[in-house]
């Protein structure tokens, strides 16, 4: 196992063992730079970097300078990193769910029983989880060109799961059972793990600091939670202070994302075979050495393989042959245990967004705390295809090349040529991913892509289509290639997002009757009614605002739910809520996003500034050279549907100009939704007759 030397050295590092008086590295020197090559899917390139410093007995940095091509596949992403911070949070957000997965299938995998049989598999495990250790190296601000060390402002918010580790079980023992589940289920937002086990996380705590800790000003901590939950980080230092954090409290988590999945720790992966190769550690003081590291797991079992692979310890030759036959054997049960992973239902405990995409978890929100406070809503039944399935899916039909090849600017040529692949790809194929489906007949097959409904506003950017079960596979296809629509492709590259595989499917019953909208933020609350859920989410059908979510709910089928919904807020923040009342009464919530705020527009003499603009013609040709506010006469009108497009186009182009839209369309509509969500222009409700001009 070659030394790294990006993040630390053999004489310069975090974890160290006393050898013949001097000082030695076993942890950061073997951290390698693997993110930017699994990002762009180019594995293949980084292990031939790596068996090169094995071979030439030099490093990963060394050997990964002599190499151009590697030297470039190590800028591009470095350098869009520093430009596109929502980039550095997809990359996140992409690999370490991954990591956590892989961790959890190598702890699966039980290895022969000697000192050379698990110190192999910590080597094993170390590689097969190098991008998880490059990022904790990244985000821990170790390396030159780390973009995540930008010397730059950051919110302290950022860090606060830190802070909260050895007073969190003091703060549960003060609050009463309410008040814990609701800062539970914020915490569980910002994790992706449920809150369940936030609360088992909290009994690790517990038992090893106690819960009787003086905790003064406890509603500081509750609001600097909800603070914490309710943030967009937009910076990488912000980014890099977050995810450390949060690597750090996965390791209080219990290791199962399946509802009946693998009981145990996260980390286990290396973390149990480096126990068991401790007991096989006779020499008194090598033993000391090692236990002298510490706490930390993973640094002794790294110290363990370097005092192998230095003949001090074990049997060098040994440790060799045993890891090249594990490492085969764990290529090949790996791909087998990972297909577990394929599908998540709403009691499986996890939801990382990099995994099953935004529109999941909102569900996953929504159910937990109907799970936690016995709300009275209802969610329909359904299941999410993860973005793992998918990523395979198209790795093993070759889709994924073509997007790597275009993965920070995808062109016309491009888009064609992927959607093309796509309709190539067999349907049994898809079939295999449903292989579990029980759902009814008439169901929907709906996107929930990376950062729809997250990072940014994807309002009617991607489809979802009406189908019954024989049609899913069709349905299926048409989602996953609206991933590559030109909205889709010109609004990832709006914030900087690569297309990359972040695709997942939410497969859900669909529910028949009349469909809204409900828009809760601090200053207001705006409901929508319409004939059909299709038609609620466009903006047609009636429309009620009121300052007060009891007043607007008054005498409407929502009134018994008011609770429910003004308890959602309080755990969530500003959100829209998408619903169906059926026939037969009740009410399905089908949808819950967070809801951008947009500062007001302040402006002392607005007429100066506004423009008039009557038909989507005379949009497309206008080019503005001055701050505008935009009036769309046309907004709002039936016949624009379909033609978003052009109001897209224009914004991009003029984005710097546009002060505010005003438009007859409802703030609730899909169209407005996507100007404040995503472009960040305010959009204000107006006709023709409020405008004075």
């Amino acid at each position: 196992m070659p030394d790294g030397n990006i993040f630390g050295t053999k004489d310069s590092d975090e974890f160290t063992i006393s050898l013949d008086e001097k000082q030695q590295g076993v942890f950061k020197r073997f951290e390698y730079l693997s993110v930017p090559f699994s990002i762009q899917g180019k594995r293949n390139q980084f292990q031939e970097i790596l068996r090169r410093a094995s071979y030439n007995k030099t490093s990963f940095d060394e050997e990964l300078k002599k190499d151009q091509s590697a030297m470039q596949t190590v800028d591009s992403v470095i350098q869009h990193m520093q430009q596109h911070p929502h980039f550095s949070r997809q990359t996140l957000d992409t690999l370490l769910p991954e990591a956590y997965l892989t961790d959890i299938c190598l702890a699966n995998i039980q290895e022969p029983s000697s000192l050379e049989d698990h110190a192999a598999k910590v080597v094993v495990a170390w590689k097969q989880l190098a991008d998880f250790y490059c990022i904790e190296g990244l985000v821990g601000g170790d390396g030159a060109r780390n973009p995540f060390t930008e010397d730059a402002q950051y919110s302290l918010i950022a860090g606060t799961l830190d802070s909260l580790e050895s007073i969190l079980p003091s703060i549960r023992r003060i609050l009463d059972k309410k008040d814990w589940a609701v800062l539970s289920l914020q915490l569980a937002s910002v994790i992706g793990r449920s809150y369940v086990q936030i609360d088992k996380a909290t009994d690790v705590l517990e038992s090893i600091f106690g819960s009787q800790r003086s905790v003064d000003h406890v509603e500081e901590y509750q609001a600097t939670i909800q603070q914490l939950a309710n943030t967009t980080f937009t910076a990488n230092t912000e980014l890099g202070k977050l995810y450390n954090s949060l690597i750090r409290f996965h390791n209080w988590l219990p290791a199962n994302l399946k509802i009946d999945g693998t009981a145990g720790d996260v980390y286990d992966g290396i973390c149990v075979p480096t126990k068991k190769a401790l007991a096989y550690v006779e020499d008194l003081g090598v033993r000391e050495t090692l236990l002298a590291i510490g706490d930390a797991t993973s640094p002794k079992g790294l110290a363990i393989v370097s005092l192998i692979q230095e003949k001090r310890l074990g049997n060098k030759e040994k440790l060799h042959q045993k890891t090249v036959c594990l490492e085969e054997r764990v290529d090949s049960e790996l791909s087998v245990l990972r297909k577990e992973f394929n599908c998540f239902s709403l009691e499986d405990p996890v939801f990382y967004q990099g995994l099953v995409g935004g529109k999941w978890k909102g569900l996953k929100l929504l159910h937990d705390a109907k799970t936690a406070f016995n709300l009275q809503y209802k969610l329909p039944e359904g299941f999410v295809v993860s973005s793992l399935a998918i990523r395979e899916l198209l790795e093993k039909y070759t889709v994924l090349p073509k997007m790597y090849a275009h993965m920070f600017a995808m062109d016309e040529e491009a888009r064609a040529k992927i959607q093309l692949a796509i309709d190539e790809i067999p349907d049994s194929a898809f079939t295999e991913l449903l292989e579990n489906d029980d759902l009814s007949n008439e169901r929907m097959v709906r996107s929930s892509m990376y950062g729809e409904d997250g990072l940014s506003n994807f309002s009617g950017t991607y489809d979802s289509v009406a189908c019954e079960k024989p049609d899913t596979v069709s349905a299926m296809r048409t989602v996953m290639k609206s991933y590559f629509s030109k909205e889709a492709v010109l609004s990832r590259q709006d914030v900087g997002l690569a297309h990359i595989p972040g695709i997942s499917f939410v497969v859900q019953e669909r529910i028949s009757g009349r469909g809204g909208v409900l828009h809760l933020t601090d200053e207001d609350a705006f409901l929508s009614f319409a004939e059909t859920p299709e038609d609620a989410v466009m903006g047609n059908g009636t429309h009620h605002k009121k300052t007060a979510l009891q007043d607007l709910l008054h005498e409407t089928p929502l009134a018994p739910y008011a609770d429910d919904f003004l308890l959602l807020k309080q755990i969530y923040g500003n959100i829209d809520i998408e619903f169906v009342l059926p026939d037969e009464g009740g009410i399905y919530v089908t949808q819950m996003r967070p809801k951008y705020i947009v500062p007001p527009l302040s402006v002392t003499d607005e007429v100066k500034y506004r423009i008039d603009i009557k038909t989507l013609d005379e949009l497309s040709a206008l080019r503005l050279e001055k701050p505008c506010i935009v009036h769309m006469h046309f907004l709002g009108r039936q016949n624009i549907m379909n033609k978003e497009a052009i109001i897209m186009d224009f914004l991009r182009e003029n984005k710097q100009y546009v002060m505010a839209v005003e438009g007859k369309m409802p703030t609730v509509a899909h169209i407005p939704n996507k100007i404040e969500g995503h472009f960040r222009i305010p959009y204000r409700q107006r006709g023709d007759e409020d405008v004075k001009q």
